[in-house]
């Protein structure tokens, strides 16, 4: 199998542990997944006449985790990821659309969850109730944005892909277009950071 075949789509979830076997897009510019199905099991202790070290085994938890890189990210998909650690944005403007993403700061936020297919054709791995962990953006003057982070979700099962055409009408997003401001964490006034070296990573 060569790893450059492996592809990754996706499919919101109406609920949390009501995987979306059907996914409806491929995430464009991954760079790198890794993904860990992960299971703790134990034998029965049981007096059964023998010296074997158990008859049965019993599987007490399942889950499963996930890295992923994507090298330039675009406007479009990194909503994605930005859904499942904040919640969901409604846009509003048009010609930039605006997406509001807020800490919660006051109460709990009503995460999404995805179901990621992964793979290629003859191996495909499903993980549901996928949930970003945390998340790394980075970006400079002259490259585009990167984007990392970890995964958590629920079972990983054999999956399959669907048939979904490359995105092309996407826009890259690039390190230079994009602006940082801070403000403390009392304000909601936040102030830009206009007069330093151009290299950022949140």
């Amino acid at each position: 199998m060569l790893n450059a075949h492996n592809i990754l789509q996706s499919a919101w979830q109406a609920a949390f542990g009501t995987a979306v076997p059907t996914a409806t897009v491929k995430l464009q510019n991954v760079s790198s997944f890794k993904l860990r199905p992960e299971f703790q099991t134990r034998m029965l202790e049981q007096l059964r006449g023998s010296l074997a070290p158990t008859h049965q085994t019993t599987l007490d938890q399942y889950s499963g985790s996930a890295s992923f890189e994507v090298s330039d990210e675009t406007f479009e998909d990194v909503n994605y990821w930005l859904e499942t650690l904040f919640g969901a944005a409604a846009p509003s403007g048009a010609g930039p659309y605006i997406r509001a993403y807020a800490a919660p700061h006051t109460s709990a936020i009503t995460p999404r969850f995805l179901t990621l297919q992964y793979g290629q054709t003859g191996e495909v791995w499903q993980l549901q109730d996928a949930s970003v962990a945390s998340l790394t953006l980075s970006g400079a003057n002259n490259t585009g944005v990167q984007v990392g982070g970890s995964i958590v979700g629920g079972k990983v099962t054999a999956g399959a892909l669907q048939t979904l055409a490359d995105r092309t009408a996407v826009t890259r997003m690039s390190g230079c277009m994009a602006s940082v401001s801070i403000a403390d964490w009392s304000s909601s006034s936040f102030t830009a950071l206009s007069s330093s070296a151009f290299s950022w990573e949140l």
